[in-house]
């Protein structure tokens, strides 16, 4: 956890759990002047390792089916307007997918498909384990996704199991919609390889943030 916390004012107040916004009376160009910050977040666990089926609100392991995750909350706290975010070529070699999370808004995925399970509030993707559980994927048809890609962000995203780099440049109006404290969180989710399964390589996120305030 990294104690850093970004304070400023942000024009509109986003319920991370209910979507809704809030008018709090500030700026409405807080992305007119965003200062950059640059933060390097260590992403480090066994590989290669089990996911911990059963356990809590987790699933028995099945095939070619999202039973089990692990979340790794990164830090740092971010109390100001996220005007823009990149993160710095890096090599995750996961298995089975996941999931980069910035509050409960989805920034990335390994697979674009079970974007389609979860609910869009405020125009953003949001994380919910209940509504992932049970859902199929194939490895065959795996698509990365990035926020804002269709809206000029830029991405690379690897395929499991593979030494290929991931590369993000997000850009999208939807980071702006969403006002702090958020903190970022990867989850990797498997289905039923004991030994394998929501892992990746040890990690250092080095992220270029534009911050408004």
């Amino acid at each position: 956890m990294f104690p850093l916390a970004l304070i400023g004012c942000s024009p509109m107040t986003v319920d991370l759990r209910t979507g809704l916004a809030h008018d709090s009376g500030g700026r409405l160009d807080a992305c007119a002047d965003p200062s950059p910050i640059e933060l390097t977040l260590e992403l480090a666990q066994p590989q290669w390792q089990s996911c911990p089926w059963g356990e809590d609100d987790n699933l028995a392991a099945a095939d070619k089916t999202v039973t089990a995750r692990l979340e790794e909350d990164l830090g740092p706290s971010l109390a100001a307007t996220v005007c823009g975010l990149a993160l710095a070529e890096v090599v995750p070699n996961y298995n089975d997918g996941f999931f980069l999370l910035l509050g409960d808004a989805v920034l990335a995925t390994s697979h674009a498909d079970l974007l389609e399970a979860l609910e869009v509030q405020d125009g953003l993707p949001r994380y919910d384990w209940s509504r992932l559980a049970g859902q199929t994927f194939s490895d065959e048809d795996e698509e990365g996704w990035c926020l804002g890609q269709d809206e000029g962000s830029d991405c690379e995203v690897p395929r499991s199991m593979t030494e290929d780099p991931m590369r993000l440049e997000l850009s999208s109006d939807g980071l702006q919609r969403l006002t702090g404290p958020l903190e970022l969180t990867w989850v990797t989710f498997g289905d039923e390889d004991y030994g394998f399964d929501c892992s990746h390589e040890d990690m250092d996120l080095v992220l270029e943030l534009q911050a408004g305030g």
